[in-house]
């Protein structure tokens, strides 16, 4: 507990007159300690509503990754499948040679 918490519990309301405790409940007003309670249900919606924006981003990632995946998985098969193909003899292109290197190396950019 902070000290202050400590130095307003310590007292009892019988020990302190009226003008102290207005005192006491304005300073914990201005300190931010006591605030109206339409004031702490905004900030716990408002929690709430992030907390759920966060999750569904969150969701929205594993499925992105999830997607990523798939791709890749797809785009391997597809590179395998264009390995397999038949050369044409020769195998030259504007002065390059077209080996499965070459052609990867360019695919990649």
């Amino acid at each position: 507990m902070d000290p202050w918490g400590e130095f307003i519990s310590s007292f009892r309301i019988g020990d302190v007159g009226p003008t102290a405790l207005v005192v006491i409940i304005v300073v914990m007003i201005l300190r931010g300690d006591l605030v109206p309670k339409s004031n702490a249900n905004s900030w716990k919606d408002a929690a709430s509503s992030w907390k759920d924006a966060f999750e569904k981003s969150q969701q929205a990632g594993e499925i992105k990754d999830d997607q990523i995946t798939k791709l890749v998985d797809a785009t391997a098969v597809v590179a395998r499948a264009l390995d397999a193909l038949p050369r044409a003899e020769g195998g030259e292109l504007d002065g390059i040679s077209d080996t499965t290197e070459t052609r990867r190396r360019r695919s990649q950019g």
